[in-house]
């Protein structure tokens, strides 16, 4: 593998943290995941999310139980997202289920801010209709 890691440092939660001496290293690593073995069997890389909100999206028509078709369907849906936006998760926020409301703001994180700013500036096409976005932030919760 190109590059080096020039840091490791352990978390209170037990994590490890790499610091990579460049982009193209961390970028390497994250593709070729050998190197997990080291922390031993069921070690995976926790990525950090970056999440927006897609607003007004019918809550029966993403079914999230089921991550990796939800992700096809949007990449199905939105192509020029297939290479460019890494989607690590999609969710309803626990208080949109809870409150029976039949629509809202459907929850994509993504694994770089240059990822959250392309759904940002171009919408989220779903069932054909498009979307507005905004990034998420959990400090700023509207009451």
């Amino acid at each position: 593998m190109p590059g080096q890691v020039v840091a490791i440092r352990r978390l209170p939660s037990g994590d490890a943290l790499l610091t990579m001496d460049e982009e193209k290293t961390r970028e390497a690593w994250l593709k070729d995941t050998k190197w997990l073995e080291v922390y031993g069997r069921g070690a995976r890389v926790k990525r950090r999310a970056f999440i927006i909100l897609a607003h007004g999206i019918t809550v029966n028509q993403v079914q999230v139980q089921d991550q990796e078709a939800v992700r096809k369907e949007i990449y199905r849906q939105n192509p020029k997202l297939q290479d460019q936006v890494d989607i690590l998760r999609v969710a309803w926020s626990k208080k949109l289920v809870r409150s029976g409301r039949t629509s809202g703001p459907l929850q994509v994180s993504v694994a770089e801010p240059e990822q959250a700013n392309l759904i940002i500036e171009s919408g989220l096409i779903w069932n054909h209709q498009i979307y507005e976005c905004e990034p998420y932030s959990r400090n700023c919760i509207v009451t």
